[in-house]
């Protein structure tokens, strides 16, 4: 499965080491962007126990959110730095235990009680996977960890360049990848008003020469 990661470049530090160590950051549900991330209803009555549980659940559960859409004008707006970043391009392996789930967007928050505490140590997991319907245009899939950072079962294979990234950018980006995976050019479809793939830098680009995004 092909999944991408809008980022920016500001805080280079954190790409250099996306790239260098192929790995990505698990965050907390807390450190996401959503204030609404990891709420739930219960049902009057419920024993308090089985709430600390989901509470102490959530906090030790990761995640890494991807998109399955690497042309959304909204999504390189917000998380790529008003298309001043890039879009990573990855790989999940299906065969490499990685453990992922597709977002489901819905108007309502989860509702726990105590006919569910049976399986409630699965309850965080499907609490995580659950955000508002406004989001939907993100088509976020998330990969689940209790790792800090996770390096295996997910593949970086291209990086799409934002059409308003700086030139010395694409160079730096060029050498990091050192030939392990391809450096992409965007730009504004003309029928479809969507990002698309422009061409593949070359090492001649690379350089500051030829590049005309």
């Amino acid at each position: 499965m092909k999944l991408y990661k809008y980022r920016s470049l500001q805080s280079f530090e954190f790409i250099a080491d996306i790239l260098c160590h192929e790995r990505f950051y698990a965050a907390q549900y807390f450190e996401l962007n959503d204030p609404m991330e990891g709420l739930f209803d219960y049902e009057p009555g419920t024993k308090e126990e089985y709430l600390e549980k989901i509470v102490e659940g959530k906090a030790n559960l990761r995640v890494i959110s991807f998109s399955k859409d690497p042309s959304n004008l909204l999504l390189w707006a917000h998380y790529a730095d008003g298309f001043h970043g890039i879009c990573i391009e990855v790989e999940i392996d299906p065969n490499g235990f990685i453990d992922y789930e597709e977002i489901i967007y819905s108007p309502f928050r989860t509702i726990f009680s105590d006919r569910s505490s049976q399986e409630i140590e699965n309850w965080p997991r499907y609490i995580l996977r659950g955000k508002n319907e406004s989001w939907y245009y993100e088509k976020e899939v998330r990969v689940f960890s209790r790792d800090k950072f996770v390096n295996t079962g997910i593949r970086i294979t291209a990086i799409h360049i934002g059409i308003r990234t700086p030139k010395v950018m694409v160079e730096t980006l060029y050498r990091l990848s050192n030939g392990r995976f391809p450096i992409y050019l965007t730009k504004i479809s003309e029928t479809s008003n969507c990002i698309e793939v422009s061409n593949e830098v070359t090492q001649a680009q690379s350089g500051g020469r030829e590049l005309t995004n």
